[in-house]
């Protein structure tokens, strides 16, 4: 990919602060439109996953601060979320493996998103803390500026870092009263260079500050290189080790057992930092799994990818298989604005006779929005005994309809390739011309039902459920 990207924690800049002395909520907000080049997007992701660590190994407990993550484009993505803290290797490796949009600027939709999860995700009696990272001004001002109030007006802290000369002012002085917390630069180069300042701010009790309605176009100076080989030193390195059979593994230590664990896509472990690093960028031969549900551990991601998967109701696991009844479903969010080039789902399902007023096509895996518009599907069709599948790109669409057998176990599997799509029930495959990437959506997976009128519930059982960003190759003929 010919980037090369470094950050270097200097260890008198670790120890310049002492942590969070409040308990603190802090989310960052990360400019994924067209206008920001990819090693840029990637210095975005490096600047938050080493000031993150930072204020983590100085924090009083790995809970005082929570910190959530989102790209902003079009369309947001919610990388990680305040209420589900993580470890900072997991964390480290959803937000180095997180992909860029690259559209518009929609910075308003971001702010939208920020006072949802603080309303429904922060904790009581905490500061609340954003830090915007832009290049350019939001499609629409009047939005985002209106947007900015609201947030303020439950008690957002805006820390505002300006890259470039297309900065509009205004939006500046909606989002931030004080100067002291804008950083106007003039490259991503320079992000490095405001990371003491920003971590600071994040600290700080903005109640007490003095507030200056005077912004100041003040822009840094100098460039700065940076190692990712240095984002963690782990104390406990002893306990983890390289995979010998592949770089993009580790195996750690757990009491007398050793566990093999996944590094975040696109990255390898790194043996002198104990660490998945970004110097060590790689490319992936192999396809693996994002979600495995097998359910022999109830409802839990198998994959190593820590895929958080949220059962909404009605969804028994018995004998290590998951039944669904009376709008049962599962739901996860990792995929939501994450595939584009390939796309692979494999399950097995056992339907039941479901005796309603009418047969009609019944939904199993996809991303549905109410009104039934959707980037990938995989649903079942009652009255001619079909499963339907159906990819929607950015060239085109195609549907692909194979019977399956009713009251008995069906094989599934779905492969796109960004050149055709296939299908495969039990023995039976099809095939259609396909290319362009899939249409992005703020829709979650949902596996068992959706929010469209037109597609009910599943009734049945499902097991065995595989989901890939990638391309599975497909059987030899």
């Amino acid at each position: 990919m010919g980037l090369q990207i470094s950050f270097v924690i200097i260890m008198a800049s670790i120890s310049s602060i002492l942590g969070c002395p409040y308990q603190t909520d802090v989310v960052f907000l990360l400019d994924g439109s067209e206008s920001v080049s990819e090693s840029a997007f990637l210095q975005q992701k490096a600047f938050v996953v080493v000031n993150t660590a930072t204020l983590q190994m100085t924090a009083p407990s790995f809970r005082h601060l929570h910190v959530g993550v989102e790209v902003f484009s079009s369309d947001v993505s919610v990388i990680t979320e305040l209420d589900k803290p993580a470890d900072p290797d997991t964390f480290s490796n959803f937000v180095l493996a997180a992909t860029q949009p690259r559209d518009g600027t929609r910075t308003n939709m971001a702010l939208k998103t920020l006072r949802y999860m603080f309303s429904q995700q922060s904790r009581r009696n905490t500061l609340l803390k954003a830090v915007l990272i832009t290049d350019g001004y939001s499609k629409n001002i009047a939005k985002t500026i209106e947007e900015a109030r609201m947030a303020r007006n439950i008690g957002v802290d805006f820390i505002f870092v300006g890259i470039g000369s297309s900065i509009k002012f205004e939006e500046v002085a909606a989002l931030v009263d004080d100067k002291s917390k804008v950083f106007l630069l003039n490259t991503f180069d320079e992000l490095a260079s405001v990371s003491d300042e920003v971590r600071n701010a994040i600290c700080s009790d903005s109640s007490s500050a003095v507030m200056e309605k005077q912004i100041s176009n003040e822009r840094r100076s100098g460039q700065i290189s940076f190692d990712t080989t240095h984002i963690y030193t782990h104390p406990e390195c002893l306990r983890v080790s390289p995979d010998p059979e592949d770089p993009t593994q580790y195996l750690e230590k757990v009491g007398t057992l050793t566990h093999r664990r996944r590094c975040a896509r696109g990255v390898a472990f790194d043996p002198v930092t104990c660490t998945c690093a970004l110097k060590f960028i790689v490319g992936f031969t192999q396809c693996r799994p994002d979600l495995v549900l097998t359910f022999t551990h109830g409802i839990k991601d198998e994959s190593g990818s820590n895929t958080f998967v949220l059962k909404k109701k009605n969804v028994q696991i018995i004998e290590n298989e998951a039944r669904f009844f009376a709008e049962g479903s599962l739901e996860t969010w990792r995929f939501n604005n994450a595939i584009q080039e390939s796309l692979t789902i494999q399950f097995r399902f056992f339907p039941w006779v479901h005796w309603s007023k009418e047969k009609m096509r019944r939904a199993m895996i996809g991303n549905w929005d109410a009104y039934n518009k959707k980037s990938y599907s995989i649903e079942v069709d009652e009255i001619k005994h079909h499963v339907v599948f159906s990819v929607h790109t950015s060239q085109g669409f195609s549907i692909i309809r194979i019977p399956y057998t009713p009251s008995r176990w069906n094989s599934v599997q779905m492969v796109y390739d960004n050149k055709q799509l296939y299908c495969q029930v039990n023995d039976l495959t099809v095939q259609k011309h396909l290319t362009g990437n899939i249409k992005t959506s703020n829709e979650p997976m949902v596996i068992g039902s959706c929010d469209s009128t037109l597609v009910a519930s599943y009734y049945g059982v499902m097991d065995d459920i595989y989901v890939y960003m990638c391309a599975v190759p497909k059987p030899e003929t």
